[in-house]
């Protein structure tokens, strides 16, 4: 996420893949993440 933010930051035409698995999606740090990349509305995608 923090890199995505830096690419909206910088004005970048350019996205972040995400990918973790159920074990990471269970934790809350995963929760966070989701919920800072909506706040800020970065260019990101989760799979």
């Amino acid at each position: 996420v923090g890199a995505a933010y830096a690419f909206k930051r910088l004005k970048k035409e350019a996205c972040v893949v995400c990918y973790f698995g159920e074990g990471a999606a269970s934790e809350g740090d995963a929760h966070a993440a989701l919920n800072f990349a909506a706040t800020l509305d970065c260019p990101i995608v989760f799979i």
